[in-house]
Order: C-alpha cells, then sequence, then structure tokens
C-alpha cells in the first residue's frame, strides 16, 4: 500500500509541475529548436484560419417589400450548412459581413421571397468581398403575363463563356452554372429527352447518336471557344478540352445564353429567350427552343430539316450568340402562356417539434392552366434533411385551380395552415427540387432556421448562425501565458456555437451562445468571457451564466463592471462539473462535456456590422486572478486586464496596436478554429499533431489553409484525443 501510495503522489505532483509550472518553465525547456517552438512565424500573423467576406446587396430589383437572403458555405443540396441571413428591402442596399474558413471561395445565396419562394445562386468571394443584384425568385402570375419586347436582352459569344472568371461573362458562368445546370449541360442528342437538356443528364447515347456533356463552369471555360469546321459529332464527349468545331462551339453558347437567361442571370427583359420567334431566315416562324432542340438532335447525329444545312444552323445558334437584335427576332404572339408554364415549389414555414426533430410546411403555385404531373424522381425530388429518401410526401399532380388558393391566384396553392403537405427532418438542409413543364428546376430549402411557424405573422425575425447552422466551433487555450506552454492547445477547450437574432432592419435583438466544455488539461482552473464591442447599456439582460467563486462583480444587466464596453462572464469556474486534467490523457477515461447556454438580449437593437463578426473577443482568465487575460492573437484586452503582465517573459503584447497575445518570436497561446476540432492529446505539440500547420503558419496563413479538417494524410491521429 505504501508502494502505491508514493507511486500516485509522485504522478500526481509529475502532473502538476508539468501543467502548472512556474514561469521560468519555458526558458528551461526551448533549447530544443522543434515543435511549435521552433516554426519561423512572420510578423503581423494571428493564427487566423477564418476571413471576413463582405457582400454588398443591391435590392433595386425587388418587386416585394423584402426578401431573405441566406448565405451557404456549399451547395444546400450538397451538404452546405447556413452561416448568415439578411433582409433586403426593396429600392435599398444591404450589406453583410460573413465570417468563413479561409479556404472557402464560394458561397451559395438561397434568396427567398415573402410569398415563400426561392431561387440559388452561387457567388464568388475569394477576393473578399461581392456584390450581388438581389431580386424576387419570380415574377407575375398565371394571368398576368409581362408585355414583351426585343430590348433588355444580353447574350455572350462562344469567346465570352470562354473566358477566365475574372471577366463579365466568366464570372456569370463561375457563380451560378451549378444552379442553372446542376446536373450538367448536355449538347447534342440527350436520350432521356429525345432531344437537347440544358437542365438534364445524360445517361449515355444511343448508337449513332452523341453528345456533349459538360460538368462544370471550370469545363465549359475549357472548351470554349470550338472553331474548326461545321460538322456534326461522331463520339460522346464528357469535358472535351479541344475543340470540336464551330457549330458545336456556337451551340454550346446559345444553350448558355438562352437558359442562364431563363434563370434569370442576364438582361432584364421579361420574356425568356427561348420563347422568342426567328422573323427571317431558313427558321422563321420558329421559336428559339424549337431551334435548339431540332439543332442538338442534328449535332447528335440527327438529320437536317428539309432544305436546312449544317451551316444554316450553325449561323442560327450564332445570331443568338451575337446578340438580340429586332431585324432577327420578334416576339411571340400576345398572349398567356397556359402550358408549359413554370410550377414553383414553396416553403411556407418550419415548426420545432422537439428532440431534434423539425417540421417544413410546403405549398406550391403553378403557372399552367391544366393540371400537370410531375412523378416522384429526378424532376421532383427531396433531398437532404436526414434521409436519403426522394419520396417524402410531395404533391405530384398540380391541379388548376390549386387546392385551398386564395381568390385572386387561382394557381398558387394554400398558405399555412393551409398548405398542402409537410415534411418531418432533422434540421440540416431540406431541398425539394422540382423541374415544372418550362423545362426549369425550381427548389425550395428548408432548414432548423427558417421562418418559424409560430411567429410566420409576427414582425420577422431571422437568426444568423456562427460558425453554421447546428455547426460549432474550437476555442482553444494555453494558461501559462505570459510564459509559453507546451502547445498541446488543450489547457481549455471549449466548442461553441453562436446564433444572433436579428429583425427586419438587420439589427440584433438578441445573442444566445452555446458553449461544451471538452477538456481541461491542467491544474489551474479558470473562468471564460466575452467582450461585445457595444456599450454596456445597451444591454437589457443576461440569462444563463454560471458564478461559484464569488470573484465577478456585475452590473443589474448583467454585465460586468468596470468596462465601456459590453463584458460578459459567462462563468467563473471551468472545472466545477467536470474536474481538472480531464479529457487530454485516455479517451477511454472519458468525461462527460459540461455544456452552458447563455442569451444577451439587447434594450436597443444593434446593428449587426456594429458587432463584428463571431465570436466577437473571446478569453480567459486564470487561477482566479481576474487581471490575468488570455486572448486570441490580434485582441485587445479588456479593461480590467493587468497591464503588468504584457511584455514578461514571452509575452510580446503592445496594447492598442495590432501586436497583442503574441510571443516575442510571433507564436500565440489561444487559437479559433471554424469547426468542431479535434485537439492535441496532453503533451503533444500542435505542429507533431497535425502534419500541415508547420506550412501554414511559417506561410503567414496563405498555404494549407484547411490544416486542421480531417483530411488523408492531414493528422496524426496517435497524437489526437479522439473522444470514443
Amino acid at each position: 500500500m505504501k508502494t502505491r501510495f508514493t507511486l500516485l503522489s509522485i504522478l500526481t505532483m509529475t502532473l502538476i509541475l508539468i501543467a502548472c509550472d512556474p514561469p521560468n518553465k519555458a526558458a528551461n525547456d526551448t533549447d530544443r529548436a522543434d515543435g511549435t517552438l521552433g516554426l519561423n512565424i512572420p510578423a503581423g500573423f494571428t493564427f487566423q484560419t477564418t476571413k471576413s467576406v463582405d457582400l454588398k446587396l443591391d435590392g433595386t430589383g425587388i418587386q416585394s417589400d423584402r426578401v431573405l437572403v441566406e448565405v451557404y458555405n456549399n451547395n444546400p443540396m450538397n451538404g452546405g450548412v447556413a452561416v448568415h441571413r439578411t433582409f433586403v428591402q426593396a429600392d435599398s442596399e444591404a450589406r453583410a459581413s460573413v465570417n468563413l474558413p479561409s479556404f472557402v471561395s464560394d458561397v451559395w445565396l438561397i434568396i427567398s421571397d415573402s410569398d415563400g419562394k426561392q431561387h440559388t445562386q452561387k457567388v464568388s468571394v475569394a477576393n473578399g468581398a461581392a456584390n450581388i443584384m438581389v431580386a424576387d425568385a419570380e415574377a407575375g402570375t398565371a394571368s398576368a403575363v409581362a408585355q414583351c419586347s426585343i430590348a433588355g436582352y444580353t447574350t455572350y459569344t462562344m469567346g465570352g463563356w470562354g473566358s477566365p472568371p475574372n471577366s463579365t461573362p466568366g464570372g456569370i458562368r463561375h457563380d451560378n452554372f451549378d444552379t442553372v445546370f446542376p446536373d450538367g449541360l448536355v449538347v447534342g442528342h440527350n436520350p432521356t429527352t429525345g432531344g437537347s437538356n440544358g437542365n438534364g443528364g445524360n445517361s449515355g447515347s444511343t448508337t449513332g447518336y452523341y453528345s456533349i456533356t459538360l460538368t462544370s463552369a471550370d469545363a465549359v471555360e475549357a472548351f470554349l471557344p470550338s472553331g474548326g469546321s461545321v460538322v456534326q459529332l461522331s463520339a460522346d464527349h464528357t469535358d472535351p478540352t479541344s475543340a470540336l468545331g464551330n457549330l458545336a462551339g456556337q451551340l454550346t453558347a446559345a444553350m448558355m445564353n438562352v437558359e442562364f437567361d431563363r434563370a434569370g442571370h442576364l438582361g432584364t427583359a421579361p420574356t425568356p429567350i427561348g420563347e422568342l420567334v426567328y422573323k427571317t431566315g431558313p427558321f422563321e416562324g420558329w421559336t428559339v427552343d424549337e431551334f435548339l432542340a431540332m439543332a442538338n438532335e442534328v449535332l447528335g447525329g440527327g438529320l437536317t430539316p428539309p432544305f436546312i444545312t449544317l451551316e444554316n444552323i450553325k449561323d442560327g445558334a450564332e445570331w443568338i450568340n451575337l446578340g438580340i437584335e429586332g431585324d432577327r427576332f420578334e416576339c411571340p404572339e400576345d398572349e398567356p402562356v397556359v402550358d408549359n408554364a413554370r410550377v414553383s415549389p414553396i416553403l411556407e414555414c418550419v415548426s420545432t417539434l422537439g428532440g431534434g426533430v423539425y417540421r417544413a410546411e410546403f405549398s406550391w403555385e403553378t403557372h399552367n392552366t391544366t393540371n400537370v404531373a410531375i412523378p416522384v424522381g429526378n424532376d421532383n425530388r427531396f433531398v437532404g434533411g436526414g434521409s436519403s429518401a426522394q419520396d417524402r410526401g410531395q404533391t405530384t399532380v398540380f391541379e388548376f385551380p390549386a387546392p385551398n388558393h386564395p381568390d385572386d391566384r387561382e394557381g398558387r396553392a394554400g398558405f399555412y395552415p393551409n398548405n398542402v403537405f409537410s415534411v418531418d427532418f432533422d434540421g440540416s438542409p431540406l431541398t425539394w427540387s422540382l423541374k415544372g413543364p418550362d423545362g426549369s428546376t425550381r427548389t425550395a430549402t428548408a432548414s432548423s432556421g427558417s421562418l418559424d411557424c409560430a411567429t410566420k405573422d409576427d414582425p420577422p425575425l431571422t437568426s444568423i448562425p456562427y460558425p453554421g447552422e447546428d455547426v460549432f466551433g474550437t476555442l482553444a487555450y494555453e494558461d501559462l501565458w505570459p510564459s509559453y506552454g507546451d502547445f498541446d492547445m488543450n489547457d481549455l477547450v471549449l466548442d461553441y456555437n453562436i446564433i444572433e437574432r436579428v429583425n427586419v432592419a438587420n439589427n440584433v435583438e438578441e445573442i444566445e451562445f452555446t458553449f461544451v466544455i471538452r477538456a481541461l488539461g491542467a491544474m489551474l482552473d479558470s473562468g471564460f468571457g466575452i467582450e461585445l464591442p457595444v456599450n454596456h447599456s445597451y444591454v437589457a439582460s443576461v440569462d444563463g451564466a454560471r458564478y461559484t467563486t464569488g470573484l465577478i462583480s456585475n452590473r443589474a444587466n448583467g454585465t460586468e463592471n468596470g468596462h465601456d464596453n459590453a463584458v460578459i462572464i459567462l462563468w467563473d469556474e471551468s472545472a466545477l462539473n467536470m474536474g481538472k486534467f480531464v479529457n487530454t490523457l485516455n479517451p477511454a477515461n472519458h468525461v462527460d462535456e459540461d455544456t452552458l447556454t447563455v442569451t444577451v438580449t439587447f434594450d436597443t437593437p444593434v446593428e449587426q456590422s456594429a458587432l463584428g463578426a463571431a465570436p466577437y473577443n473571446p478569453f480567459i482568465y486564470v487561477d482566479g486572478d481576474r487581471g490575468k487575460e488570455v486572448h486570441l492573437p490580434g485582441k485587445q484586452p479588456t479593461a480590467l486586464a493587468d497591464p503588468g503582465f504584457f511584455g514578461q517573459y514571452d509575452d510580446a503584447t503592445e496594447p492598442g496596436t495590432s501586436n497583442t497575445y503574441v510571443s516575442k518570436s510571433n507564436l500565440f497561446w489561444a487559437i479559433h478554429l471554424p469547426v468542431s476540432w479535434t485537439y492535441p492529446r496532453e503533451y503533444q505539440d500542435v505542429t507533431n499533431a497535425y502534419n500541415n500547420f508547420q506550412a501554414w503558419a511559417e506561410s503567414g496563413g496563405v498555404t494549407n489553409q484547411d490544416w486542421y479538417l480531417d483530411l488523408p494524410g492531414y493528422r496524426n491521429e496517435s497524437l489526437l484525443y479522439i473522444k470514443p
């Protein structure tokens, strides 16, 4: 028993000494320049893993009162999650600052009008900003058709569509190809339709009939322009990079012009190019859609119509690409479209059922005056929401008049609560994809952050989640500041999700913080707080904070005394429920995490732009010393930070500059990750645990920006704490 007691005592003391060495510990351990201590970090680098993207949203094209713009970090039909939401008022401009992982180059926008209709747009944010024209999802009804005019059309040549993304047509192609052609662009014979299909896929050609399939915006750039002879195809091609003849090139460009116009990305004319009529020449009286159907079949190996040559077809396509002129095209007869018109899915609202289950309420609107049948399949399917099932009980026969329609809109099925059907899902993006008789695919996407059915008729609020809808980020700290620690970044590991609730003026009314204390790899305890860049008087209340030590002095509204800004201490004892030195050594001894939810309500709503990007300015204070704050690199200390620590031992903080909470060799004591991060085990240096960390850090964040992800070759899993 004595022997056992002695060994346990030695082990315990060893752990304490390692985790809580005196300030000269770093000097004794830095003779060996390896791991993080051996890195050569450029001055000014703050170890940021995210970037701020500025979106300028122009609402001059909005016909209704306002639209809601949701920003997704990827295609919502392919696992993307909402990372931002903002209202855009008609005839006004809104600006949104979105915090994204540094490696993200594109975002997807879902734009919802007040009727629940949506459209999706892909936008490049590689340069850190984007200017976006915002419009309603659709305009008009079955009984109201806009007057046609041969004006306001925009088209581009083969060379334009094949130009780089920094050109105007190249940028339009790059930002929107995936939504205009979700299954790729097929030019030539399409056996799934018996003709051309700009919005469909190709399942393989019949003998003697061929096609070109372009699967991405980059594939279009690589293929166009395509010069050479005016010839038919003699084989199938997927993403070709060499010319296949002038006919194939002109027809590809024409398909791009017609379908991008139909989707609302080109020009301002109300009548789609596909509905215009050739005014003269060999195709006089043909609509553009009829011409393209014939031209694709001929390109794929079909027979030419009587008295029509391949050169005629090439010229007919080129007329479209050179611009819509009144001497070549005219409007169709001025009569309402009664068939082959659009059918639009509509999201009414979402209810919370509890237990992680949500219910999305859907409706629809038809612009046809006869019944339209669209069976479940590629043209009528659900994607996501925690299920792989395409059939979720959706409508398959779209009747006219529609059920429960309002008196003035016979094609509009009922509004909630008299809507058509509902779907239960897990809160992740759930998309209803519907391809109508007009050949265009439209979608309606629900998520846990969609308009709440319980407050549907109230002045609308929306939520801005960070780092994403139902996604957690991580804050990881070393607590020996101003001396170096061991760079295992696990003295305190927190996961967080932050939700800002904003009104139609894009002012924040409250913030909900959810924090999960995951690990405490030290014998020193800590408290945790956040500084918001607004005056403390803006805060009405703070609910859910936890205090046990008697150290913190707060105002009546829950903000900490001693600051002009609103500083909220969320808890003052990190180890209260989990204990010290937990979840960093042996995952077999894992301790349940400690979760806190704190809500900050504003008495005066705050402009979202004034708050800046979440997680704002988070910090810990160490060992009961309120003045010993540890912040992310580049963040400012609060008014209660003790300036006597600055510049001591390894620290090189200069308050009031961007050079804060970094060491004399530009290292760090805290890091923020926009994902739930798998942190190193005790004593395992982050540089050794993550194979690309060194390259990222020494490049100043320019290369290897996704170093922290769980991808092949990125991690040394034996050095990581992986929860069982």
